[in-house]
């Protein structure tokens, strides 16, 4: 199978940043006096393929904040600007394989759940922005990665053929997304951060343990018809 573009989930699939998504939102909300319960969690959890502005939308509405929603956003934005310009780092091999991409003249482009702004702040920190063609955020047009509308507008920025353009991603709910469209797509899987391997090897056309044992050569080999 050939290779004409590239589409890359950003946190988890290019940077190690799960962990500190896991923790913002418990220290968001108790700076306004609400402590961790299970019922915030499974809404958190409900939330991880949804905008940031929709997702401080649905925790506002559900646990009545006694802030604004604009207020909430600005908190959880300078938060997560902070530790994304400084603090969070790429997966050790992804830059050796974007190098492989870029060598051969594959565009790429990312498509995040995550606000543009925040994630140009990190792709600047660790000297990854000349990689990508540019970031789609889901906060763009209300996307959410549960529906394949946001991989086709980011294909439609790269003019590439979605056949031949492959989704990378670490996260369930991105995989049988990009799977369903038609897509060819990686799963980028690390051991920490709690993924059910046999569900995401099942919904990925190549699986690689965060790009230490796959290459440019593994994509271009892959059987078309398999």
């Amino acid at each position: 199978m050939a290779i004409s573009g590239a589409i890359f989930d950003c946190d988890g699939t290019l940077v190690d940043s799960m962990s500190m998504w896991w923790s913002a939102f418990p220290r968001l909300l108790a700076r306004h006096g609400f402590a961790m319960t299970d019922q915030i969690q499974k809404i958190l959890d409900e939330c991880e393929a949804v905008s940031l502005d929709e997702e401080i939308q649905i925790l506002h509405d559900a646990l009545s904040i006694p802030v604004s929603v604009a207020d909430l956003a600005r908190d959880l934005s300078q938060m997560i600007s902070d530790a994304y310009a400084s603090e969070i780092q790429a997966w050790p091999a992804a830059q050796p394989f974007l190098n492989q991409l870029k060598d051969a003249g594959i565009p790429m482009i990312i498509c995040t759940s995550t606000g543009a702004k925040e994630v140009a702040l990190c792709m600047e920190h660790l000297g990854l922005s000349d990689y990508f063609v540019d970031i789609v955020s889901a906060e763009e047009k209300n996307f959410t990665k549960t529906e394949p509308d946001i991989y086709y507008y980011a294909l439609e920025k790269l003019g590439t053929s979605k056949q031949t353009t492959w989704v990378f991603e670490d996260a369930p709910f991105g995989l049988t997304t990009s799977e369903r469209a038609g897509f060819p797509n990686v799963c980028v899987f690390n051991t920490h951060d709690n993924r059910d391997e046999d569900f995401l090897r099942s919904h990925a056309t190549k699986f690689t343990h965060i790009y230490e044992d796959i290459t440019l050569a593994d994509l271009q080999s892959y059987p078309t018809n398999s």
